[in-house]
């Protein structure tokens, strides 16, 4: 009577390097994940899950955003084992990773009176500028 059963799983995305991965048996069993980036091997990472429990839940840390990953949860209970791949899960991408300049033109809002005093004094300056060029400003005494 050591026969179990995975009655649920899910996993939890709880932001774009973290997942938790929980299950339900019907029998209370002894536990291990194994988990890894969907193109390597599961087998590569190892987290043991609370001992001898029905509920049992596992958060994974430091993942890569925006990658595919593959489990696997192995139960046993007494002489009952089974290993159940799950389908892969996929992390959002970190949109906080983006390299992204903002435009001028939405970088600072100007007010139009200030915009228009703006225009005006680089209007005023480069005729000044020009007028010294050509020579038609006399010198300050």
């Amino acid at each position: 009577a050591d026969d179990f059963t995975i009655v649920s799983k899910k996993v939890s995305l709880v932001s774009s390097t973290t997942a938790i991965i929980s299950w339900t048996t019907d029998l209370k069993t002894t536990a291990v994940l194994n988990y890894n980036l969907a193109h390597y091997n599961v087998n590569d990472n190892k987290i043991d899950a609370t001992d001898n429990a029905t509920d049992q839940a596992v958060t994974l840390n430091n993942l890569k955003p925006g990658e595919n990953y593959l489990y696997a949860i192995t139960a046993k209970n007494g002489t009952a084992e089974k290993t159940e791949i799950i389908s892969n899960f996929s992390l959002p991408e970190d949109v906080s990773l983006r390299k992204t300049r903002p435009s001028l033109a939405t970088s600072f809002s100007m007010s139009p009176v200030f915009k228009n005093l703006l225009t005006s004094a680089l209007k005023v300056d480069f005729f000044m500028s020009k007028m010294s060029d050509i020579g038609l400003l006399l010198p300050n005494p």
